[in-house]
């Protein structure tokens, strides 16, 4: 998945029964939509973000729960090595 589709990312394209996620054609750099498998491990992660972040339709989003923007890379830089240093 590209950044944009990451970022962009919203509850309802994924799904926990077929364990797909839906990128949006509207979000897609080829404007067609495509779907991803869910591996166990993402599964299992995309639950937990889910349970911490179940007020937003957006899966990630920010301290303050504002969905990250592509306008802003410092700050989706300082979470991404947040979750790897986390994950160590």
């Amino acid at each position: 998945m590209r950044q944009g589709e990451i970022l962009t990312l919203r509850w309802k394209d994924v799904n926990f029964d077929t364990n797909l996620i839906t990128i949006r054609a509207e979000v897609s750099k080829s404007k067609k939509s495509r779907r991803i498998p869910i591996s166990k491990a993402l599964r299992k992660l995309l639950l937990e973000q889910k349970i911490q972040n179940s007020q937003s339709g957006f899966v990630f989003v920010t301290h303050l729960g504002v969905p990250y923007s592509q306008n802003n890379p410092s700050a989706l830089k300082r979470a991404f090595t947040s979750a790897r240093k986390s994950r160590d």
